[in-house]
C-alpha cells in the first residue's frame, strides 16, 4: 500500500526502472520516489495532458504551462483538482529522483481494457445502426491513443533510458469526429445515419460524454 505500508520495497536490490501508473496525488509519489530513489537508475511516471493550464489551445508542447491548484494541499481527486495534482505528481517525481525522471503525459487512451465508454461507444454505437447523435461537427478534430502503443512507447523509453517529460497522443489534425464516425459505420456494415447536434446545444441540455 503506497499511502501506508511500503515495507515490501525496503532492503531490496537495485532496479533499472520503475513504471508507476497508478500516481494521483503528490505525497504517494514523493513517498515511494524518495524510497527508490537509490535503488532505480529510472523513474517512469504515467502523467496526462490534463495537467496543462489551457486545454482549449491547440498545439501545445511539452513546456505549456501546466495547471495550478488553489490548495496544493487538497487530496480529492475531482475533474477541477485532477490535471493540478497530476501536475504536482510530475514535480514530486523530478525532485526526488533529480535527471532520472521520465513523464509521459497520454491523452485519451483506448484499447483492450479500457472500461470508460469513451471510444468504445461510438463503433458499438455503429453496430446498432439507426440514427447516431454526432456531437459538434463532422469538422470537429479527435485524438486517441492505442493503450498498446502507448506501452511500447514507455518500454522503448526505459530500453533507451530517455528521461524527460512526453505527449503521448495521436497527432494533431490527422482526424476528424466525422472521419471515426465513417470508419465505425464502414465497419459495422449496419444501415445508419449521423446527424450532427451544435456543441452548444448539447451543453445547454447538460448532454456530455
Amino acid at each position: 500500500d503506497r499511502k501506508s505500508d511500503m515495507k515490501a520495497l525496503e532492503g531490496r536490490r537495485k532496479w533499472d526502472a520503475v513504471l508507476d501508473t497508478s500516481a494521483y496525488l503528490p505525497a504517494d509519489v514523493t513517498r515511494s520516489a524518495r524510497l527508490l530513489s537509490k535503488r532505480v537508475d529510472q523513474y517512469l511516471l504515467v502523467s496526462t495532458i490534463s495537467v496543462y493550464a489551457k486545454l482549449d489551445t491547440p498545439n501545445q508542447d511539452e513546456t505549456a504551462p501546466v495547471a495550478q491548484l488553489a490548495d496544493p494541499n487538497v487530496t480529492e481527486v475531482t475533474g477541477d483538482t485532477y490535471g493540478g495534482l497530476k501536475a504536482l505528481c510530475e514535480r514530486a517525481a523530478q525532485q526526488e529522483i533529480p535527471g532520472h525522471a521520465t513523464v509521459v503525459r497520454p491523452g485519451l487512451i483506448v484499447g483492450p481494457g479500457d472500461t470508460t465508454d469513451r471510444f468504445t461507444y461510438w463503433p458499438a454505437r455503429a453496430d446498432r445502426g439507426g440514427e447516431i447523435l454526432g456531437p459538434g461537427s463532422a469538422a470537429d478534430p479527435t485524438q486517441f491513443i492505442d493503450v498498446r502503443d502507448l506501452a511500447a512507447f514507455m518500454l522503448h523509453l526505459i530500453e533507451q533510458r530517455t528521461f524527460g517529460t512526453f505527449n503521448a497522443d495521436a497527432p494533431g489534425g490527422k482526424l476528424t469526429m466525422g472521419e471515426l464516425l465513417d470508419t465505425c459505420q464502414r465497419v459495422a456494415a449496419k444501415p445508419s445515419t449521423v446527424t450532427w447536434v451544435p456543441a452548444d446545444f448539447l451543453e445547454k441540455h447538460d448532454v456530455s460524454a
